[in-house]
């Protein structure tokens, strides 16, 4: 309910609804021939403003469990996105925490409920996430990548309030990806993330490289959106098919 409500208000305030293009999508998440959960998207943009809201239930046995609410509003200026309020609920093993980022002129704030317990080797340097973008930002950037250039180029640092890290888009060629509601040639687009300052990538060492592979197809509105989006987890691969889309 807390994000629902935070939404609302946002939504209220920004005058998204004045002449917004909307979409959702819903995917299953697998790994292997095992089930894994689902992740539900909504996207909302007009000209120059957009808001993104994210429903993750996902769960590994043993492994992992991400039960989460994710919102962001910011702003559209050109080619590059600017966020300005984040906030997360979040599941996992052992506690459920809310992050909320603030950004101002490009310089985030974080608010953490409970605190993140670090030390000297994962405490984050709120410097190194000047001018950056959170995640959910991310994929809709890919998206607006894609739609302008037909493929994926570029260089950003990611924040989620934990880490900031560095993540280039590079371009893969086409393949042919079929799922319940896509069926068809998509572009690729792999980005990979390397910590640069925080508690990177869940307690990984900084210099290691982190991947995602997007896998983008075209609507009939010839509007590009993630068909197949495929991470690594430990040895694991976990792949979210899109099942479910409307505009």
């Amino acid at each position: 309910m807390q994000i629902s409500r935070y939404l609302l208000v946002l939504f209220y305030l920004l005058g998204a609804s004045a002449h917004a293009e909307s979409m959702r999508l819903e995917y299953k998440a697998k790994s292997g021939i095992l089930n894994l959960g689902s992740t539900s998207i909504f996207i909302e943009e007009t000209k120059s403003r957009y808001n993104i809201q994210m429903d993750r239930n996902l769960s590994w046995p043993g492994v992992m469990k991400d039960l989460s609410s994710t919102a962001v509003s910011g702003m559209i200026t050109d080619s590059s996105l600017k966020p300005q309020n984040y906030i997360q609920t979040r599941t996992g093993r052992e506690l459920t925490r809310t992050t909320k980022i603030n950004w101002k002129a490009g310089v985030p704030s974080v608010t953490m409920d409970p605190v993140i317990q670090t030390n000297e080797k994962t405490v984050l340097n709120i410097l190194t996430a000047h001018n950056s973008i959170d995640p959910l930002s991310s994929i809709f950037y890919v998206m607006k990548q894609s739609n302008m250039k037909g493929n994926c180029y570029g260089e950003f640092i990611s924040f989620d309030g934990f880490s900031s890290i560095n993540t280039r888009l590079i371009p893969l060629e086409e393949k042919f990806v079929d799922t319940p509601v896509y069926s068809g040639q998509a572009l690729g687009c792999r980005l990979e993330m390397r910590g640069i300052s925080g508690l990177v990538m869940g307690g990984k060492n900084a210099e290691q490289t982190v991947a995602m592979v997007l896998w983008l197809g075209q609507t009939e509105n010839n509007a590009y959106i993630p068909v197949l989006i495929q991470s690594q987890e430990g040895l694991k691969t976990i792949s979210l098919r899109l099942v479910d889309f409307s505009q």
